[in-house]
C-alpha cells in the first residue's frame, strides 16, 4: 500500500468515525430534549427558573414552574368542591329501564 493510500483511508476512516460519533451524540440529545423540553433548555442556559400561566381558559388558567433541574405542574382547582374529582350523588342514579 502506498503512502497515499494509506492517508486516504485514514482520513475517510476518521471522518466515517467522527459522522458515526455525532450521530450518537446527536440522538442522546434528542432523547433528553423529547423527555423534557423545558428542563433540558433550563440545564443548558443554567440558572433558569420560569413561573408560567396558560390563558387559553381566562376563568381557570392553567400554571406551571421549572427550574434547570425541576418541573412543577400543580393541578389546578377551580370553583366546586375544592377536589380534583367531581362528588356522585347517589340519589340521583337511575338504576331501573
Amino acid at each position: 500500500m502506498e503512502r497515499k493510500d494509506f492517508i486516504y483511508f485514514l482520513t475517510v476512516g476518521l471522518c466515517l468515525a467522527f459522522i458515526v460519533g455525532l450521530l450518537f451524540f446527536m440522538s442522546s440529545q434528542t432523547a433528553q430534549c423529547v423527555k423534557n423540553p423545558f428542563i433540558y433548555g433550563a440545564s443548558h442556559m443554567g440558572n433558569v427558573e420560569c413561573s408560567c400561566i396558560q390563558f387559553n381558559n381566562p376563568t381557570c388558567p392553567a400554571q406551571f414552574s421549572f427550574n434547570d433541574t425541576s418541573f412543577i405542574a400543580d393541578p389546578k382547582v377551580c370553583g366546586g368542591t375544592g377536589s380534583l374529582y367531581h362528588r356522585i350523588d347517589i340519589k340521583d342514579l337511575n338504576i331501573t329501564d
